[in-house]
């Protein structure tokens, strides 16, 4: 297993001869095989422990289990106690996303504290097929096919391993771990996938999850290429507010191109398939979605935003792993920086996000009649039109102007104003960076 951890470390380029780590531990098998292989590679390493508080005595045996293994190893550890269910309550956010956000961001100050080059998480290939069927259970479409990659923000060298390889190896080496009770439960998607819906398809193939796996690398480089061609050719079929039909059709890959385009304006995955197998419906015919209208014309559908019908010029998704896209005459550049590297100061422009609190994909669009968000340094929400009559915004400025969407909420007025709920603050440890260029 260590030599295969070599190879993979090795043609995935993911670390350098003697990076300072830091690990992710959590005590359970996974995080234990991870730990006790990079004990045997020359890289300097750190390990983290988060207790979350929310399986009372088990939690704290699980904080002193990593914490006796690392002194008893000579491994420097940190562990951060945190108040889970109080951070549910005051972000309105799940129990997962709520410990996935205090996780991450405490990891990243730790490596920003003590220049750590890397965080490493113990994901293995089986948890990237529970991801893609919760994906595709949930639509995300094929970004949502990548399954967990190894990023900036985490390094996941076991991938290339499967859940039985790693407790193989776990009992080779007579290795301790602790078992966490609430894997056993099927309260949530992911047991339910694990433990009732995936050995299902086990008894069927027993080597179908390494071709899913297989699968997913092919997408994540594939999504890159069909991103660039969509940002290329969408203005040549949706300009003016109106998607036209003949040049739709001159297009390669065509119902792929709409489908995409539907999906960015809130259209569902069941009406998206209406609307293409209805493409010649009678004029005048309308379908909605929560924030558009498309009304059938001659040989085109117009797109109506909702709220006094202003139209839109047209918008793009923006994936996570994306550092550019170019539409409506200009280049934006989006990616994640440090803390350290932002002085407070905002620019025209830029947008600096608080980037853990992001959900992607990320929507960039012009504005559009209804649209509010709390200024920033306010706590009372806004219209978009009242905050452009008080800043004194011409006419132009107020046609050229684009904001940025996560889930429903719009997060900032690109160069502008950011959302007070989305703005940098004292506890920001990512911030998500986007510059406006003109082409």
């Amino acid at each position: 297993m260590l030599a295969k951890l070599k190879d993979y470390i090795h043609q995935h380029k993911l670390l350098n001869e003697h990076d300072h780590l830091l690990l992710g531990v959590s005590g359970g098998v996974d995080s234990m095989v991870l730990l006790h292989l990079f004990q045997q590679l020359p890289y300097s390493i750190a390990v983290a422990h988060v207790n979350f508080g929310l399986r009372g005595v088990e939690s704290d045996e699980d904080e002193e289990f990593v914490v006796e293994y690392c002194q008893k190893h000579n491994i420097k550890a940190f562990t951060n106690n945190v108040d889970t269910l109080a951070y549910v309550n005051s972000s309105k956010v799940s129990i997962q996303m709520a410990a996935r956000t205090l996780r991450y961001n405490w990891f990243e100050k730790l490596k920003i504290e003590h220049q750590f080059k890397h965080l490493l998480t113990a994901h293995h290939s089986d948890d990237s097929v529970e991801t893609i069927f919760i994906n595709i259970l949930r639509g995300t479409g094929i970004s949502g096919l990548k399954g967990i990659t190894s990023n900036e923000n985490a390094i996941r060298p076991l991938l290339s391993f499967t859940r039985a390889e790693i407790i193989d190896y776990a009992n080779s080496v007579n290795l301790v771990w602790r078992e966490d009770s609430s894997n056993a439960k099927e309260d949530y998607l992911r047991n339910k996938l694990r433990h009732s819906i995936l050995p299902m398809f086990d008894s069927i193939n027993d080597i179908w999850r390494q071709k899913l796996v297989q699968l997913s690398d092919d997408i994540s480089v594939s999504e890159n290429v069909l991103t660039d061609y969509y940002n290329q050719h969408l203005p040549k079929f949706y300009s003016d507010a109106r998607i036209q039909l003949a040049k739709l059709n001159d297009l390669d890959f065509s119902e792929w191109m709409l489908r995409r385009l539907l999906i960015s304006l809130g259209f569902t995955h069941q009406t998206i398939s209406d609307i293409i197998l209805n493409l010649e419906i009678q004029k005048g015919k309308m379908y909605e979605s929560s924030t558009f209208i498309l009304q059938k014309e001659d040989d085109a559908f117009r797109v109506i935003a909702k709220d006094e019908n202003q139209i839109e010029e047209y918008s793009a998704v923006i994936i996570e792993e994306q550092n550019q896209i170019e539409f409506s005459n200009s280049i934006f550049d989006m990616g994640n920086i440090l803390v350290s590297e932002f002085n407070g100061k905002y620019r025209e422009k830029e947008s600096f996000l608080d980037y853990n609190k992001l959900d992607f994909p990320l929507l960039i669009r012009k504005w559009q009649a209804g649209d509010w968000f709390v200024p920033f340094g306010m706590k009372g929400r806004k219209k978009l039109s009242d905050y452009f009559v008080d800043e004194k915004f011409t006419i132009q400025e107020k046609e050229n102007t684009f904001v940025i969407v996560s889930g429903e909420d719009i997060v900032c007025i690109l160069g502008h104003r950011i959302d007070d709920r989305y703005s940098v603050n004292k506890n920001t440890t990512i911030i998500y960076h986007i510059k406006q260029k003109h082409g």
